[in-house]
């Protein structure tokens, strides 16, 4: 096209702006501009209906398609056929439909058949509707990428999707401990999370297939997703999936000793790397120094047996029996562990009588990493909730524990020797199939009366 006929068609659009003292924003002018290069003015003529200063704003469309060398004016018919066809469409919806299962929450008001629905009218997107000239006749379209940039942009962040967390770099720490000469911490960035990912081909397929067929009615297509662990780092540790979880419920803890829990977990549990063979030192990660001047808060602590006293880093074993439970889920090694003196509420949950207490250059929580490659151990406090998981490479094997138990109904494979009425009791069963199945029998005695009824609790499988 000619400048001088370019730009003179500009100037029939401003003069015809003016004239009708009609307001156009800057991106639809834009579109009306663009819409004059390729089309020609016959086009932007064919879309304006005679009541031009009421729609003129809403039906102005980018003619894309149309190759300003093919443009030929348009007779009265078929500029009042194309009318026809851009006010069907403007009066029309596009639904988009996903799973309710899907959704971050359940606060969309519509839903139909356990599907969540966004009706999204045409009139607020006429930017979707685009020409098509198939050499013989004008007809319009809609635009299939601009569907689908409205679902990214505008509907997938209601979705619950998965994220993963990454690895970039990994940290070394000396330690002077008994058979621990160094800590291994990975740097962990971002959330990992379960959840849902966009099927970009099956759902360009059925934006495709809704133009088509003119149902315009899309199916979002999402697949369930794990999050996964990514590692950037230069240490190679395997495939890393998840081998255990391991939790325990504080509700009702003081604020000091919440402090203390979130600071063990998240400051010091968090990201620890164990190597193939290698003990863990539950102390080497929070350090034998654990005193106000290093950080901690005073809480309540168990002193000779059955005084409670208030100690730098009360609340510390919150930590400790959480990293246990998720030790003896995952089949490792149990080196060093002694529950408590008194039977603590807090301890109660996610495995009665599983409880690991620490001090300071005297009692340790230690366990070999047993697997053939390196473990990760990702810590995390949400509310009340104490969340230890541990990452590793599957070997085949299967851990059972059995339990909670007391000496009135423990079954027989359990009874090694004469069972008291303060003692809790776990059978730990671990199977592999190249190797013999081994069998462990768990047993935490306290000072004070324990609960007569059991808190049981199934650990979960993850194995699979």
């Amino acid at each position: 096209m000619p400048d001088c006929l370019f730009y003179g068609k500009i100037a029939l659009v401003l003069k015809l702006t003016k004239m009708l003292k009609f307001r156009l924003d800057r991106a639809r002018f834009l579109i009306a501009l663009a819409a004059i290069a390729l089309g020609g003015t016959s086009i932007v003529a064919s879309l304006v209906p005679s009541n031009l200063a009421e729609d003129f704003n809403e039906r102005i469309v980018r003619a894309e398609k149309v190759y300003a060398s093919s443009i030929i004016p348009l007779s009265q018919y078929e500029q009042k056929l194309l009318n026809t066809k851009i006010n069907k469409l403007l009066n029309r919806e596009i639904i988009f439909k996903a799973p309710i299962e899907s959704l971050k929450d359940d606060e969309l008001n519509n839903k139909d058949h356990g599907y969540a629905i966004w009706k999204i009218p045409l009139k607020n997107y006429p930017g979707w509707i685009e020409m098509k000239d198939n050499w013989i006749n004008v007809d319009v379209q809609l635009n299939p990428n601009r569907i689908k940039r409205f679902l990214d942009g505008n509907i997938m962040h209601q979705i619950d999707l998965s994220s993963n967390a990454q690895i970039f770099a990994i940290s070394k720490y000396e330690v002077d401990m008994k058979d621990v000469e160094e800590l291994l911490k990975a740097n962990v960035y971002g959330e990992m999370h379960d959840g849902w990912e966009l099927d970009e081909e099956a759902t360009n397929k059925n934006i495709f297939n809704a133009i088509s067929d003119d149902s315009l009615e899309i199916e979002v297509a999402l697949l369930g997703s794990k999050g996964e662990i990514v590692n950037r780092s230069n240490l190679d540790m395997g495939n890393l999936k998840l081998l255990s979880i391991g939790k325990s419920d504080f509700s009702g803890s003081t604020s000091a000793r919440v402090f203390n829990v979130e600071k063990a977990m998240e400051e010091h549990i968090n990201g620890v790397i164990i190597a193939p063979g290698e003990t863990f030192s539950f102390l080497s990660a929070v350090g034998n120094e654990i005193e106000e001047y290093t950080g901690w808060k005073t809480s309540l602590g168990i002193f000779n047996g059955t005084e409670l006293k208030p100690t730098p880093g009360g609340g510390v074993c919150q930590a400790s029996t959480t990293v246990y439970r998720a030790a003896l889920a995952a089949g490792l090694t149990i080196e060093e562990q002694r529950n408590h003196s008194l039977y603590v509420t807090y301890y109660k949950k996610y495995g009665e009588g599983l409880d690991a207490t620490i001090y300071p250059h005297h009692q340790d929580l230690r366990f070999t990493n047993n697997t053939p490659s390196y473990i990760l151990l990702l810590a995390e406090v949400e509310g009340n909730m104490a969340e230890v998981k541990v990452y590793g490479t599957h070997d085949g094997r299967k851990v059972a524990l059995n339990g909670p138990y007391r000496s009135h109904n423990a079954p027989n494979e359990v009874r090694t020797r004469a069972l008291q009425e303060t003692e809790i009791i776990w059978e730990r069963r671990i199977t592999h199939p190249a190797k013999k199945p081994q069998s462990e029998v768990l047993i935490s005695r306290y000072y004070d009366e324990i609960p007569e009824i059991p808190t049981y609790y199934e650990f979960e499988d993850v194995s699979s």
